[in-house]
């Protein structure tokens, strides 16, 4: 995922550059050498031939790029042209679902989290499906669910009692 993440920033950031070098009008660019020209005192932005310095470019690009996929959006780097307007909304969408492919591999990641679990959510599935294709009646479903949970319940009380019999046996011995 970091890496889906960061590749997609500096192509994004690459693409929120061209777009203000290349095109007409007062771009992004123009907007941000008006209102910041100086970074620890060096002139990176208008220098003597009036061209931004590439490194300043890509920083300043890969900035608005990486503000605007996790959605927090400063402004001070902002589209003033419409293609950069067309340009932010496709880049949000694509942050959007960046964003959501994350939070769900996390999601997934700590729903699977032990084999206990995944293993329980199996049985109390194929309960659910046993019981449509056997047409069994709600009490019977649910009988075997309340029996599944307590299992699982039991299962887990002397998992914990072995354990700690287990230290206490080994600090004893």
């Amino acid at each position: 995922c970091f890496f889906a993440v960061l590749g997609t920033v500096h192509v994004v950031g690459c693409v929120w550059a061209t777009m203000g070098i290349y095109e007409e009008g007062s771009t992004w660019v123009w907007a941000l050498q008006q209102s910041k020209t100086k970074f620890g005192g060096h002139d990176y932005i208008n220098a003597s031939d009036g061209k931004v310095h590439p490194v300043v470019m890509y920083i300043m690009s890969t900035y608005f790029a990486l503000y605007t996929l996790t959605g927090i959006g400063y402004g001070d780097v902002s589209p003033t042209t419409e293609p950069e307007f067309g340009m932010l909304l496709f880049l949000m969408l694509v942050g959007s679902l960046i964003w959501s492919s994350v939070v769900g591999e996390i999601v997934n990641v700590l729903q699977h989290s032990t084999p206990d679990t995944v293993q329980h959510r199996e049985a109390m599935d194929a309960v659910v499906q046993m019981g449509e294709e056997c047409e069994m009646s709600q009490d019977l479903r649910n009988r075997l669910e309340d029996y599944l949970l307590n299992l699982r319940s039991t299962t887990r009380k002397h998992f914990a009692r072995e354990q700690v019999l287990g230290r206490l046996n080994s600090q004893i011995g």
